[in-house]
């Protein structure tokens, strides 16, 4: 199988034997480290960040660092998970308390070991007199025929 058609063909069963030998229900990540939040929050709602670390080293007692950081660069959430044995973290935390009041995007980090990731979401704290309520999405318009 010296040809580019046999090579892909080696490719596409080890890719086949690959995800057949993870457990139903399991993501493998693809990147070393990966990071999951919803796009927006309000104050008071629960923050849940999960992912899953690829290159997980069961001879290390590490746990995944989480931090949540302010568009003011202050940290207003941190946290920590410890991985199961498929690498998946999950944790949350309340996004309330005297720090949780800029509008804005929030940072999201995490670290495994030397690995790291981060993202982002928007917050509205609804101090200043504003609702606590995000702005609505904006509506394309209809077509004119």
């Amino acid at each position: 199988m010296g040809s580019k058609a046999g090579h892909l063909a080696m490719v596409a069963i080890a890719a086949t034997a690959l995800a057949l030998a993870a457990p139903a229900g399991v993501a493998l990540a693809q990147e070393p480290l990966s990071i999951n939040v919803e796009e927006r929050y309000i104050k008071g709602d629960m923050i849940t960040i999960s992912g899953a670390v690829r290159n997980i080293d069961p001879t290390l007692l590490h746990s995944v660092t989480i931090k949540i950081v302010s568009p003011a660069g202050n940290i207003v959430g941190i946290s920590q998970a410890t991985p199961a044995g498929d690498g998946s973290y999950t944790a949350s935390i309340i996004a309330d308390g005297r720090n949780w009041k800029d509008n804005g995007d929030y940072e999201v980090q995490v670290q495994y070991s030397a690995q790291k990731a981060s993202t982002t979401f928007e917050f509205f704290s609804g101090d200043g007199g504003a609702a606590a309520t995000p702005p609505p999405e904006p509506v394309a318009p209809d077509p004119t025929p």
